[in-house]
Parts: structure tokens; C-alpha cells; sequence
């Protein structure tokens, strides 16, 4: 049995999950894995993320095969054939409090013995070269026509230097405009950590992309190192003792303080037009959340 989306139930996972991603950057989340005693969890095989394996009740036995593919992203993996990979490199048994491991790529499959087996699996999974320089291509091409330009059958010869050329013009500080962008995009897709309950809007209201802030939420903003949180305090009804929601935040990198701010002045914004170094579907995803928080109105 497997319980996904940890990360979103309990805050303690939740603060393990934002020390993963302050650490090694990108995404971590989490996932419960219960076994029957007696039984094999899932076959043979790679897991295309980092795993860190914590085992909580139970003991397990793990087996290891060599590592079949270094660094591995999704579009790599594939079912294995335990009988072609041979006998395992190394085999551990985790007892309650033990952690394992496991690198991507890196073949494995677990049995729980005489007593029903519970670990979680917290995967890291780092920003890559890839990641950056795809999403940076994607934003070159809505200012360089020559990278939406169609490659038709019908031409004769095909010249890719005007591309090649549109290619040679990311110097260093282009690529890191380009990491700030999308490690930003990468923020402000998530669901923030901490005690909340927040979740990303899947669109902004249609037909409007002004916004101003909402009068009826208050909120605090702090910054701890190089974190930005904005404080939302809990609702409460006067007519009942009833308190609606934990304390939460959202959390954003620092250095998106100023364009923050300038969400939350209280003066009407267009997302089309206000000032920052962010694409448009970057803002986007910052202000689903802000307004899913209830500190903003479209107008």
C-alpha cells in the first residue's frame, strides 16, 4: 500500500522536504510504503529521482544491483528483468530508524519478513543543466522566430545557422537569467511547505488579469535568510469558537521580494504589464497562489 503527497499532510514531512530542496535545489517529496509480512513491496527496479529510504516499523530486506543508468530523468526509464540482472551487488536489512540511499538509476527491490513492514521514501530530485536550458529555450523562442520557424519535408536543403547562431547568443549571464527563471517558476508551482493547506489554483480567473489585494486577509511578510515567507494567520468565526485552518505562509525565494511587494501595495496590477525579470507564465503561478491565499481580488 502507498500513500503519496506526504509532503501536503504533515507539516514535520513537509520541513524534511524544504531542508532536502534548500539543500540540493529542485523538488523533494515524500511517499509511505506499507508491506504485509512476507511479501515483496514492488520488482526489480530504478527509480528516476534520489531516494533516501527511512524505515519506521518493521524490518525490511533490500537488495541492490549496480547503477544501470547515471542520473537518470524520466524519459529513461524502463521495466528491468530481474532473471537479466543477475544476483544482487549488496543487500541490507533495515530495522526501525535505519535510512538507506539510493541514487538514481540504481536497480533495488525490498521483502519484509516475519512482521509487516512501514518506510517512507523521501526523492530529491535537483535542478538539472537540462531543465534550465529547455525552459530557456522555450522563453528564446517567443522573442527569436527563427526557433518557432517549421522544418517542412518539402525543403530542399535545411539550414539550421540562423538556430545555431540564435544558440551561440546564450553567454553565461543569459543561462543564469535562465536558472533564476526557472527555479522561481519551479517556487512558485508548488505547493509551499510548513503548516498549510494551500493549493495552487489551476487558473487564474478567465477573462481577467487584474489583481489588487484583498482587503479581508491580512498577512505579515518576513525574511529568514534567504527564504521569504508571507505569514496568513489563522480565520476565525466570532459567532463560534471555531478557528478555520493552521497558521500557515507561503515560502519564495528572497529575491522575490520586490515583485511581491508590488502584487500586495494594494494598487490594481495587470500581469501583462507589471514590471519584473519573470516571464508572464512565471507571475502566473505566483499569483494563483497568492490568490488562492485569499491576499488577492481580480478586478
Amino acid at each position: 500500500m502507498k500513500l503519496e503527497e506526504l509532503e501536503k499532510r504533515n507539516s514535520v514531512i513537509s520541513g524534511i522536504c524544504r531542508g532536502f530542496e534548500d539543500l540540493f535545489g529542485g523538488k523533494s517529496w515524500c511517499k509511505a510504503f506499507w508491506t504485509s509480512y512476507n511479501e515483496k513491496g514492488v520488482p526489480a527496479h530504478f527509480d528516476t529521482t534520489s531516494i533516501v529510504v527511512v524505515q519506521l516499523d518493521g524490518t525490511k530486506t533490500w537488495s541492490l544491483w549496480d547503477q544501470l543508468v547515471e542520473m537518470s530523468n524520466n524519459s529513461m526509464a524502463y521495466p528491468l528483468d530481474a532473471d537479466e540482472l543477475g544476483p544482487p551487488v549488496a543487500e541490507f536489512q533495515l530495522e526501525p530508524g535505519d535510512i538507506l540511499y539510493l541514487p538514481s538509476g540504481v536497480p533495488h527491490s525490498a521483502h519484509s519478513l516475519n512482521h509487516h513492514s512501514l518506510h517512507l521514501g523521501f526523492a530529491i530530485q535537483p535542478i538539472s543543466y537540462l531543465d534550465v536550458l529547455l525552459h530557456g529555450l522555450k522563453l528564446a523562442a517567443k522573442e527569436n522566430p527563427s526557433l518557432r520557424r517549421s522544418i517542412l519535408p518539402c525543403m530542399q536543403e535545411k539550414n539550421f545557422t540562423s538556430i545555431a547562431n540564435s544558440l551561440s547568443s546564450f553567454d553565461e549571464d543569459v543561462v543564469e537569467q535562465f536558472y533564476k527563471d526557472y527555479k522561481f517558476s519551479l517556487f512558485a508551482n508548488s505547493i509551499p511547505t510548513g503548516h498549510n493547506k494551500l493549493k495552487s489554483l489551476a487558473m487564474i480567473k478567465k477573462g481577467s488579469t487584474q489583481f489588487r489585494r484583498s482587503i479581508d486577509r491580512s498577512f505579515e511578510m518576513k525574511i529568514q535568510g534567504e527564504e521569504l515567507r508571507i505569514v496568513i494567520p489563522s480565520q476565525i468565526i466570532p459567532e463560534k469558537p471555531v478557528v478555520l485552518g493552521d497558521p500557515t505562509y507561503l515560502s519564495l525565494p528572497v529575491e522575490n521580494l520586490n515583485l511581491v511587494k508590488r502584487m500586495l501595495n494594494g494598487q490594481v496590477f495587470d500581469i501583462e504589464l507589471i514590471e519584473s525579470n519573470y516571464d508572464r507564465d512565471s507571475i502566473c503561478r505566483l499569483s494563483e497562489i497568492i490568490l488562492d491565499a485569499g491576499m488577492l481580488v481580480a478586478v
